[in-house]
């Protein structure tokens, strides 16, 4: 029997589900702030990172996804910070189960006023199943659709292209190591990215406004 004027369990379980498709409703994000720099953090993840209140990316992930395509749950530790010279540093240790295996990983953002790296270390325990594991960028599509883009490729090639206008049903892009493009008049962003080749992909075919940009299979 519920108290009156409380939700039974069930029925939150149910709401939380049906608003966010898991049992789980996400963390609230932590925002960092270095000059006019700005991202939001939400478990591990960045989400909007902004530059004098202009959105440049719509979010950096780390994801790990299993041999069917799905994304193994991820636990992240204490995430610790601190802040010298105008810059922020963060750190953390997360790891992710699938089947007996275990990847254990290491993440360290550096936020400066100019500049943002992420990197992350990663090393399974045993042999780990996995189609997918890395990085996963998004691009806004609000003042960026159709707008120019320079593509670097692995080869050292330079792509001068634009993102796509309508939604394009393949995918835009291959081989990508960098993408520059302007948010706003005088202002220039380059996502450079290490370790493996990246493709994009218009996320809008799957009812998300950002172009996903996201480490191709590790084989």
């Amino acid at each position: 029997m519920t108290a009156k004027g409380k939700q039974s369990p069930v029925k939150s379980i149910k709401a939380l589900k049906k608003k966010f498709g898991t049992a789980e409703a996400p963390a609230k994000p932590r925002r960092f702030v270095s000059g006019a720099l700005r991202l939001d953090m939400q478990n591990g993840n960045l989400g909007a990172v902004s530059y004098h209140g202009v959105e440049v990316l719509r979010g950096i992930s780390w994801l790990v996804r299993d041999e069917n395509w799905g994304t193994c749950p991820s636990r992240v530790g204490k995430i610790t910070g601190k802040k010298e010279k105008g810059e922020v540093h963060l750190s953390y240790a997360a790891k992710a189960r699938h089947g007996g295996s275990t990847l254990t990983w290491k993440a360290r953002i550096r936020l400066s006023p100019q500049e943002l790296t992420f990197t992350v270390t990663a090393r399974p325990d045993t042999d780990f199943r996995t189609n997918r594991t890395g990085f996963v960028v998004l691009h806004p599509i609000t003042g960026v659709a159709g707008k120019p883009l320079t593509v670097k490729h692995v080869d050292g090639t330079i792509t001068r292209s634009r993102f796509p206008k309508l939604i394009s049903p393949g995918q835009p892009f291959f081989n990508i190591a960098a993408l520059s493009h302007a948010p706003a008049p005088g202002l220039k962003a380059t996502v450079s990215m290490e370790g493996h080749k990246f493709e994009m992909e218009d996320h809008r075919n799957w009812m998300d406004a950002s172009y996903k940009t996201y480490v191709c299979s590790l084989l």
